[in-house]
C-alpha cells in the first residue's frame, strides 16, 4: 500500500519546492465515505450486507497545457463497519469487517469548450475485507485488486455570487477483479479467485466558494455490480476438499469531501 501512494506523497512535495510552475495544480483531500456491500445468491437473496462509513485522505497532481490536463490521483479510506450475514447453515451471523479501500489514478483531460471538459482515466481499485470471527466462528481476508478504464465528463452547471457548481458524470468499465482469500486459524490453504468484468457508474457534484476559491467541496455517488465468479478448488494442506466462489456483489457508495488546491 506504501508503493501505492509514494508517487503522489512526491508530487505533494514537489508542490512547495515548485511554486514558480503555474501549470502546476496540486491539492489534498480529506472526507468520509458511506459503503454498502451486498453479495446475492444464486436464487437472488441477499446472503452478506456490509455497511458503514470510512474516513479517508487524498491527494493529486494536474499538469495543464493547451486545453489538454494531465494528472495523478488517489485516495485511501479505511474504517470498521458491519457485516450481517449468514453462516453456511443457514443461522444469522453479524460481526464487523476492517475494510480499506484504495484507488489510484492516471487522468487526461480535453477542454471541449469554456464550461466542458472530457475526461478519461485508468485506476487500480484495491478492495481488502478482514471479516472478523467471533463465537467460535473464525474469519477470513479477502484482498481484491482489479483496474478500470473511466469515461465521461466534467463540467459547470451553475454559477452565483456566492460561488459555482459542477458536475461530474463517468462509466466506468472494470476489468475482473483478482482475489485473493486467506482464512483464520489455517482452517484451509490460501485461495484465489477471479470475478467477472463489470460496467459501473460515477457521478459528483463540486460546489467551489467564491469566498475561499482554492477550497472545493464536493459529493460523489458510486456504484458497480460484479457477477458471481467461477468455482475454485479449496483445499487444506494441498489436498481438495471442496470448492468455494465469490458470490454477485453490488459495491455502492455516498461520499462527502473537502479538497484543498495548493496554488
Amino acid at each position: 500500500m506504501k508503493r501505492l501512494f509514494l508517487p503522489l506523497v512526491l508530487l505533494l512535495v514537489l508542490a512547495h519546492a515548485s511554486p514558480a510552475f503555474a501549470q502546476w495544480q496540486f491539492s489534498a483531500e480529506a472526507g468520509a465515505r458511506y459503503v454498502r456491500m451486498t453479495e446475492t445468491g444464486t436464487d437472488n437473496r441477499t446472503m452478506v450486507q456490509e455497511y458503514g462509513w470510512l474516513p479517508g485522505i487524498g491527494g493529486a497532481a494536474r499538469y495543464a497545457t493547451q486545453g489538454w490536463q494531465f494528472g495523478v490521483s488517489g485516495d485511501f479510506y479505511r474504517n470498521d463497519i458491519t457485516y450481517d450475514g449468514r453462516l453456511q447453515s443457514g443461522a444469522s451471523f453479524v460481526s464487523e469487517t476492517g475494510t480499506t479501500q484504495a484507488r489510484i489514478r492516471l487522468e487526461i483531460g480535453r477542454q471541449v469548450s469554456e464550461a466542458v471538459q472530457l475526461i478519461a482515466a485508468l485506476e487500480r481499485d484495491v478492495w481488502q475485507r478482514d471479516i472478523r470471527g467471533r463465537d467460535g466462528v473464525a474469519g477470513l481476508q479477502e484482498r481484491y485488486t482489479s483496474w478500470r478504464l473511466l469515461t465521461g465528463a466534467t463540467g459547470r452547471v451553475a454559477q452565483w455570487s456566492a460561488g459555482s457548481l459542477d458536475l461530474t458524470g463517468l462509466i466506468v468499465f472494470a476489468r475482473p477483479e483478482q482475489m485473493r482469500v486467506q482464512f483464520d486459524r489455517q482452517l484451509f490453504d490460501d485461495a484465489s479467485l477471479s470475478t467477472k468484468s463489470a460496467v459501473g457508474l460515477r457521478f459528483g457534484l463540486g460546489f467551489q466558494p467564491a469566498a475561499l476559491p482554492n477550497l472545493t467541496l464536493q459529493a460523489d455517488l458510486d456504484w458497480i455490480d460484479i457477477g458471481r465468479s467461477d468455482k475454485a478448488v479449496l483445499r487444506r494442506n494441498g489436498n481438495a476438499v471442496g470448492t468455494i466462489t465469490q458470490p454477485r456483489h453490488e459495491r455502492a457508495a455516498f461520499g462527502l469531501r473537502a479538497v484543498y488546491r495548493f496554488q
